[in-house]
């Protein structure tokens, strides 16, 4: 729906008005409301604070299949309750609840960041491979909710590389989980270095 916000600004500098109807424009300017709420939200987030040490990784080592079964096209990705946010706000007036289903996803993405970072490292170095690996996913998944519905929210011209940057960190994720199900101290604290990187790569160029 941001399509239309932009449609109508550069359609707003040509000689000749244009009429657009008033739940056009309501619909445009709740769908920026919700998305600036959650970008600002998110963007605003601190790194992830790993405390791991840096270590080399096995050559040759990496993630060699998808461990959280997600689809990595935002255009296609269908999140299930409770991160459904697409409210039809133009046919329901739901822009109170969007916004508050907006800053709960980027509330739960904070919460996880910071359990990331400061749980998995500290699974890794006692050895907690499955408790850890467990631990790790369910965080993954309640920020997974709010990356794709950030990049969902960002223009044609910019959704192509926020999603290369969203999936390079859900790689970089299911490093870490390949190096832990190996029981890989090194390589996994290497990863985790790796998904920070990729995750503030990511959050920077969103904001």
């Amino acid at each position: 729906m941001l399509s239309l916000v932009t449609a109508a600004l550069a359609f707003s500098g040509s000689a000749a008005p244009s009429r657009v109807s008033r739940s056009a424009v309501q619909m445009s300017d709740a769908a920026n409301t919700r998305r600036e709420v959650l970008v600002r939200s998110v963007a605003a987030v601190s790194g992830l604070v790993f405390a791991a040490e840096q270590a080399s990784a096995k050559a040759g080592q990496g993630a060699n299949q998808a461990f959280f079964g997600i689809k990595l096209d935002p255009s296609k990705v269908t999140v299930s309750e409770p991160f459904e946010i697409d409210t039809q706000i133009g046919k329901r007036g739901d822009t109170l609840a969007s916004k508050e289903k907006y800053a709960n996803l980027a509330k739960k993405f904070a919460e996880s960041e910071k359990r990331i970072g400061e749980e998995v490292p500290k699974y890794i170095n006692k050895g907690k491979w499955a408790l850890g690996r467990g631990q790790m996913r369910s965080y993954v998944y309640e920020m997974r909710a709010s990356m794709v519905q950030t990049n969902k929210g960002l223009s044609k011209d910019k959704l192509t590389k926020a999603t290369s940057l969203y999936k390079k960190f859900i790689r970089d994720v299911e490093a870490i989980d390949f190096a832990m199900s190996q029981k890989d101290k090194e390589g996994a604290l290497e990863a985790v270095t790796t998904a920070k990187k990729s995750l503030s790569k990511w959050k920077e160029y969103v904001a």
